[in-house]
């Protein structure tokens, strides 16, 4: 539940940076840059909240979540621009696309989160 809750603070940090960039720099390229604002919200959230980690090496985990969050994130994209290019409602109301591919690639998001970039093991001497 705290990962659902996280994503939607995440989805709502995008929806605000697309919508306000989009008549500035264009969709896609507004798609992009929400997205990486909206991932470094999520990683800060998710560390502490959400996993808890006690991971002193904050820069690692984050260098580790980015590599989960720029595979999917090319889902996410890539999904995107597919929506908004082939619905003509969801060119005009990206907002809707932007959901849609956050929902299908979160669970993944999670899996990847869990168990690869949070995952740390104190050593116990």
């Amino acid at each position: 539940m705290r990962f659902l809750t996280v994503g939607t603070v995440g989805i709502t940090v995008s929806f605000v940076f697309l919508y306000a960039l989009r008549g500035f720099i264009g969709l896609i390229p507004a798609k992009i840059v929400s997205y990486v604002i909206a991932f470094s919200v999520n990683w800060a959230l998710n560390r502490s909240f959400t996993f808890h980690s006690e991971n002193p090496r904050k820069f690692e985990e984050y260098i580790k979540y980015a590599f989960v969050y720029i595979g999917t994130g090319c889902v996410d994209i890539l999904l995107f621009i597919y929506l908004v290019y082939h619905y003509p409602i969801l060119y005009k109301h990206p907002g809707g696309a932007l959901i849609i591919a956050a929902a299908v690639v979160a669970i993944l998001n999670y899996l990847l989160a869990k168990h690869y970039a949070y995952r740390y093991q104190k050593v116990r001497l």
